[in-house]
């Protein structure tokens, strides 16, 4: 009976009670909305994580941006000043550039003023060592001439003095002269200064005796008087000459002790001092003393 029931029932509404009386139907559509619920819910919450992570990492990207633009704004603060740094080294630098640049154009300027007074100089240099060396020739040829002249005037002047002895020899005395081979002498009978005595034999045509050998100084020695003769230190300074400019070669008559100076005073003229020295006896006094003296030609 129960089935003859079940079979009149239309066909939709039993479709309905079979969905409706299904024993695992509700079961299922739970399940299926709460998945899909839970499927709304994963994607949601991907989609939210998703968007935090992708704030927190824009976030701390601009951070980082931020801080990197910071970093980057220094860098390039820095760097705008050390270039203007640079600019201002470099203006300097340039500016000394053109600085040394006109030193060394002048420099080069000097420089070549330098080699054309060099050249110029020497030019000349070459010039005065021509000169030099065509004067110096002509200068040794000149010291051959110079020495063979003064061979020859030596030879001339031994011959004129040879032939002014043969004449002296041949020629008697004036009166009150004495003759000594060659040799004519004035014995004064006065008394005068050395210079005056002097004096006196030039007006004489003679000189103040100069003694030439042993005969004439025995001759002064055995007139046993004090008598100048032409010996004197004209310059005060112990250099002894002759009246006629010769230097005294051989002292070997001077007496013993002198010439002295005696009394710190000059004595600068020579006499003959006959005493007991023998021929030793030239004496050093006072030139302003007055004595006999004796001429010579």
């Amino acid at each position: 009976m129960e089935m003859d029931q079940y079979v009149n029932v239309p066909e939709a509404k039993k479709n309905n009670l079979d969905t409706r009386l299904s024993p695992g139907s509700g079961v299922i559509t739970v399940v299926a909305v709460s998945f899909g619920l839970l499927c709304v819910l994963q994607a949601s919450l991907n989609i939210s994580l998703r968007l935090i992570y992708w704030r927190n990492w824009t976030d701390e990207s601009q951070m980082n941006q931020t801080e990197e633009r910071d970093q980057l704004q220094i860098s390039y603060d820095k760097l705008s000043n050390e270039k203007g740094q640079l600019q201002i080294s470099y203006n300097k630098l340039s500016n000394e550039k053109g600085q040394l640049q006109i030193s060394y154009n002048k420099l080069s300027n000097e420089k070549g003023q330098l080699q054309i007074s060099y050249d110029k100089l020497s030019n000349e240099k070459g010039q005065l060592q021509i000169s030099y060396d065509k004067l110096s020739t002509q200068k040794r040829q000149l010291q051959i001439s110079h020495n063979r002249l003064e061979n020859e005037k030596k030879t001339l002047q031994t011959e004129i003095t040879t032939l002014n002895s043969r004449i002296r020899a041949c020629s008697p005395c004036n009166h009150g002269w004495t003759k000594l081979d060659s040799s004519c002498y004035y014995i004064s009978t006065e008394q005068k200064t050395w210079e005056e005595s002097r004096q006196d034999c030039r007006q004489r045509g003679a000189r103040l005796v100069i003694i030439n050998s042993e005969k004439e100084q025995e001759l002064l020695t055995l007139l046993n008087i004090r008598v100048w003769i032409g010996l004197w230190d004209k310059n005060s300074n112990r250099v002894w000459k002759w009246v006629d400019g010769a230097s005294l070669d051989n002292g070997r008559y001077w007496k013993v002790g002198e010439p002295n100076n005696y009394g710190g005073t000059s004595e600068d003229c020579v006499e003959i001092r006959p005493e007991n020295d023998g021929l030793m006896n030239w004496n050093d006094d006072k030139c302003s003393f007055q004595k006999n003296w004796v001429c010579e030609h």
